[in-house]
């Protein structure tokens, strides 16, 4: 489980490359210089729920996920699914700047998500058994690719 979770990790803070740099800077006026967190929600879903999520989660709950980025509330979301491993197959993680970042997203998806599609959480919440979330500092980012040439 450690493994997954750990890898779950690893891709969540390859999508952060992108602001290694400037977190290696010094931090520009009301930004953070440290590189942020990564919030991972797992889910324990029935073997054919991730593909039904995907598509219930493409109407409302994604739309508004990219919101939120290009507002800059959150710096980041993404889907994983396993091939191989436990039983937590559907997994949602979102990087942002701070934990109280997170949380301010957070609520403004929930009030944006009550809004459109009022059922949407209790329509979500029934393809799963459980759920878990943690949030983890990131503590080190690797360099960014390099830029095609």
């Amino acid at each position: 489980m450690r493994r997954y979770v750990l890898w779950g990790l690893v891709i969540g803070a390859s999508f952060l490359s992108h602001t290694s740099a400037a977190a290696q800077q010094p931090a520009a006026p009301g930004q953070p210089a440290q590189p942020g967190v990564v919030i991972v929600s797992s889910n324990k879903c029935a073997f054919d729920a991730p593909s039904r999520l995907d598509s219930l989660n493409a109407l409302a709950f994604y739309p508004v996920l990219d919101e939120l980025v290009r507002e800059g509330r959150l710096m980041g979301w993404g889907v994983l699914t396993h091939a191989w491993g436990d039983e937590w197959n559907y997994v949602v993680y979102y990087t942002a700047a701070s934990t109280p970042a997170f949380h301010g997203a957070w609520d403004e998806l929930v009030r944006r998500l009550r809004q459109r599609r009022p059922n949407f959480m209790a329509d979500v919440t029934a393809q799963c058994t459980e759920h878990k979330d943690n949030i983890y500092g990131v503590m080190r980012v690797g360099a960014p690719p390099p830029a095609p040439r």
